[in-house]
């Protein structure tokens, strides 16, 4: 009799949990989530309230608070570790800040200002119109129409970005940078492990600067493009794909510099055992 009753005990408090709330919230009201472990999805809908829907278990508790300008979630566990799944639909423009360590993060909407930060966990924002940052240890980041300044960092992982209106800076350690339909003046893309791709508008007096340790460089630009462009590496090849007539070179042709048009953008592409390739969107 004892042996079942634990059992039933045991049983009961593995059983999945579900938290699902509706709450009025003033404009511009901030969304403020921090998780040790889990999946936070959001998205946007056009009503000034937030839908909270918060999957875990019994002996999980979600704890909701709110004020006049943000609307916290911070999941608590009897075991001192929680894990939750939560799904939060707010309202167009919200800025959102997320913080976890197992965390992993999907947005998509009219957000805000978007700041996600985890050590484990792959990060995705869709259709942000705010300053969008991006950290993650153990991670993929991946960014997509995203009107606003952009800091993405992956220490072990890939950033991808397309259709970004705004300054980007990609950092990786060990992952590739693949930026796409970019429209920026202002493009700083760095790895040490992993290819950087590059395709984009070159902005008249713009500052582009692409680099990695190993791996190629490739850059597809427009036609009549406007940018002086210094082209660095130490074992790599470097091929224009179009003609070009260089001005200055320095260490046996692998440090050398060129000019297309007037010159006004700087274009600054740097791999020291990789190859480097310019091409025509």
């Amino acid at each position: 009799m004892l042996n079942t009753l634990l059992a039933s005990v045991l049983i009961s408090a593995a059983i999945p949990q579900q938290t699902d709330t509706v709450i009025t919230v003033q404009p511009g009201t901030r969304l403020d989530v921090d998780a040790f472990q889990g999946e936070v999805v959001v998205q946007t809908w056009a009503r000034n309230e937030m839908r909270i829907v918060a999957h875990h278990s019994s002996r999980t508790r979600m704890g909701i608070s709110q004020s006049s300008s943000v609307v916290r979630l911070r999941p608590r566990s009897a075991r001192g570790v929680a894990n939750v799944d939560v799904e939060v639909t707010v309202p167009v423009g919200t800025d959102v800040d997320i913080k976890g360590t197992y965390v992993g993060a999907d947005l998509a909407g009219e957000l805000g200002e978007v700041r996600v930060e985890t050590v484990h966990g792959e990060l995705t924002v869709a259709g942000a119109t705010g300053f969008v940052h991006l950290y993650s240890v153990q991670g993929d980041l991946e960014l997509r129409d995203v009107v606003g300044d952009v800091n993405a960092y992956s220490t072990n992982g890939s950033i991808r970005m397309s259709a970004v209106t705004g300054s980007v800076r990609a950092d990786a350690t060990n992952g590739v940078i693949i930026l796409t339909d970019i429209r920026s003046s202002q493009v700083e893309a760095t790895t040490v492990n992993g290819a950087v791709r590059f395709d984009g508008m070159i902005e008249d007096g713009g500052r582009y600067k692409l680099s990695t340790h190993s791996g190629d460089v490739i850059v597809a630009v427009p036609e009549n493009i406007n940018a002086a462009i210094s082209v660095s590496t130490f074992s790599g090849s470097f091929d224009a794909g179009f003609p070009i007539t260089l001005t200055e070179t320095w260490s046996q042709g692998r440090q050398f510099s060129f000019t297309v048009g007037n010159g006004s953008a700087r274009i600054d592409l740097e791999s020291f055992s990789g190859d480097i390739a310019l091409r025509r969107r």
